[in-house]
């Protein structure tokens, strides 16, 4: 696979199920960096479906993001790509972050759960990730609890919320 638009036809043919057959075309890190190139292509179907086999990659490959972190910091601070906005907290939890990084990652998606100009998924994807991120971020855990009292009184995050609460 020496060309990105070699995974356009497959991506663009895949549906959910289909994801898993793209993931077995992913044996290594130049071929997940081909397919992770997609999520910035200029047609929106194709991002959308490449995330998703991006996403699917990584259940069983997380190690392959990790070339990609400047990118995805890159994602969390433009307002570029807005179909990829709902996706990236969970691909941001994936990842291992410095002290610095933590900081920038930690405030824009709390601000993201107690924006109610965001999407519910935007939302509830960002509440999930700070859930995630916890392990990495122990002097946040004041400010999470914060974030989860707040997201526990917001209709569109109660459910998650709860969820989050019992772990």
């Amino acid at each position: 696979m020496s060309e990105v638009n070699e995974f356009v036809p497959v991506v663009m043919q895949s549906s959910g199920k289909k994801d898993h057959q793209i993931a077995g075309l992913v044996f290594n890190q130049e071929s997940f960096d081909e397919l992770f190139r997609l999520i910035f292509q200029h047609e929106r179907a194709v991002v959308i479906k490449a995330i998703h086999a991006v996403e699917t990659v990584l259940e069983t490959k997380p190690y392959l993001l990790e070339a990609h972190k400047p990118q995805l910091l890159s994602l969390l601070r433009s307002g570029d790509h807005k179909e990829l906005k709902g996706h990236l907290p969970y691909l941001l939890s994936l990842l291992i972050f410095t002290t610095e990084e933590m900081e920038e990652v930690w405030h824009v998606l709390t601000f993201w759960v107690k924006n109610p100009n965001e999407t519910k998924r935007v939302r509830v994807n960002a509440l999930q990730a700070l859930h995630d991120l916890r392990s990495q971020a122990p002097g946040y855990e004041d400010d999470y609890r914060d974030t989860l009292l707040f997201a526990a009184k917001d209709a569109a995050l109660q459910t998650r919320a709860g969820k989050l609460n019992d772990n």
